[in-house]
């Protein structure tokens, strides 16, 4: 454990809200255990697709809640010597995992949509009504619990949109069972199982798309990144920005990495807490590191050899070499 360094400012969740984060999932986790129930058992009884769809669907928020319930826990640990940023990119795993899970669905949904396109069913519109009526209830339910708390992170998000997506699945099942009912055309019911599907899709392509950005360090926002470098430029005591990194290590935690060229060297302090100041206050970055150089420090860092044989490259033993 890293004793001596005050790892706070890593941790964006806080005590209190990953507390209101858990009570929230863990209610809207019943809520989906309950819907679940009551749509396999409407399926079963009114032999409806797209309420089996829907009902399959929760098996993913289940499951999407139980990996944000474990992010959750996990990402307020403290960092380490091994993990030196902390464990806050579990938050962005678990966001993964869950949209690899929506895809899989997505595959087993289509497939029996298909099959079911092939083969005619009855379906019996009252008892598809009646049940799809219930899972619409609980559903808004489970959706106004984690709708306060999916916007503290991507993680949290993810089991949103899940519940989210399934709401919108759940109308789709009653309009469904209404026009069957009406007008008695049981393709319908295929239809809008194809529907919840393609509901799915896209949620599920926001998702993916999300987390594989912050897994592979890209820049939030390379609309507000030109803002900052422009802002830095502008500082009449710098020569340019030798290097810059912007990166979040999940969702609302930017880290920037900069290495400034100085015009003179006495101005380095007033350079760094300037531009923390600017970085902190005017952009919300959490974690700022800036080093500053001078011409002939550059050079002579730029002349520095890397010792390949110290590089470890089959995962590292703890130790240093001598």
């Amino acid at each position: 454990m890293i004793h001596d360094i005050d790892a706070s400012h890593l941790h964006f969740l806080s005590h209190e809200e990953s507390k209101n984060s858990k009570k929230s999932l863990l209610i809207s986790m019943g809520i989906s255990i309950l819907i679940f129930i009551v749509e396999i058992y409407g399926a079963y009884k009114s032999n409806s697709l797209s309420l089996l769809t829907d009902a399959f669907h929760i098996v993913t928020d289940i499951l999407a809640h139980t990996i944000s319930l474990i992010a959750v826990n996990v990402s307020l640990k403290n960092r380490t010597m091994k993990y030196t940023f902390g464990f806050l990119r579990v938050e962005i795993i678990a966001a993964f995992i869950n949209a690899i899970l929506l895809v899989l669905l997505c595959g087993f949904l289509l497939v029996e949509t298909f099959e079911r396109i092939m083969e005619t069913h009855t379906i019996h519109a009252n008892e598809m009504l009646a049940y799809s009526l219930i899972g619409l209830f609980l559903n808004s339910l489970s959706a106004l619990v984690l709708f306060n708390v999916s916007k503290t992170s991507i993680n949290l998000k993810s089991a949103y949109i899940h519940v989210l997506g399934d709401l919108l699945g759940t109308v789709s099942v009653v309009v469904g069972a209404i026009l069957i009912r009406i007008f008695e055309v049981e393709w319908i019911d295929t239809f809008f199982s194809f529907f919840i599907i393609v509901i799915i899709g896209r949620a599920t392509y926001g998702l993916i798309k999300d987390s594989i950005k912050s897994l592979m360090e890209s820049s939030p926002d390379t609309h507000k990144l030109e803002h900052i470098l422009s802002d830095i430029r502008a500082n009449p005591k710098l020569s340019k920005i030798l290097s810059f990194h912007h990166w979040s290590l999940t969702n609302g935690v930017e880290c920037i990495n900069l290495r400034l060229l100085l015009k003179e060297k006495s101005s380095w302090e007033v350079v760094i807490t300037g531009t923390h100041k600017l970085l902190k206050e005017k952009y919300g970055i959490t974690h700022v590191n800036i080093e500053t150089a001078t011409k002939e420090s550059d050079a002579l860092i730029k002349s520095l050899k890397i010792n390949r044989s110290a590089i470890h490259l089959h995962g590292g033993h703890g130790h240093h070499h001598h």
